[in-house]
């Protein structure tokens, strides 16, 4: 049998990624093609995206997906300008919500919280009022 080596202890922090992200973005391109955009910090995701799509200082990442599909189908070339939308707001990188969409409830364990609160975080939601810890 193989060791098993992806273990939680292995995942980088939420800080090491971002700045492995912002590092990549001065590498590649010759540091003038991408930015941070978009952040979920619980699934510890971040997107890359090309400056062109930060139009009118607001991202534009997500996608029409109506719009693309009726396109495609009625065999309409298109350009990613076409079916771009605007970023949510508490989706985009430095925003508070740090990819947690506000219309959906997060659950966090005392232990997570914890775990905010030594890493400074800003923004909590509230403390589940019967959760128990010894059950994962």
């Amino acid at each position: 049998a193989l060791p098993i080596f992806l273990r939680i202890s292995n995942v980088p922090t939420w800080e090491r990624i971002l700045e492995y992200g912002q590092l990549l973005c001065k590498h590649v391109g010759g540091g003038n093609m991408y930015e941070v955009a978009s952040v979920h910090e619980h699934s510890k995701c971040l997107l890359l995206a090309q400056k062109r799509f930060h139009i009118n200082n607001e991202w534009h990442t997500w996608i029409d997906f109506d719009k693309f599909n009726a396109s495609t189908l009625a065999g309409e070339s298109l350009k990613a300008e076409d079916y771009m939308l605007a970023t949510p707001s508490w989706a985009t990188y430095g925003c508070e919500e740090a990819g947690f969409d506000p219309s959906q409830v997060r659950h966090v364990t005392p232990r997570k919280r914890k775990h905010l609160e030594r890493e400074g975080a800003t923004v909590l939601p509230p403390a589940d009022a019967d959760e128990d810890e010894s059950v994962r």
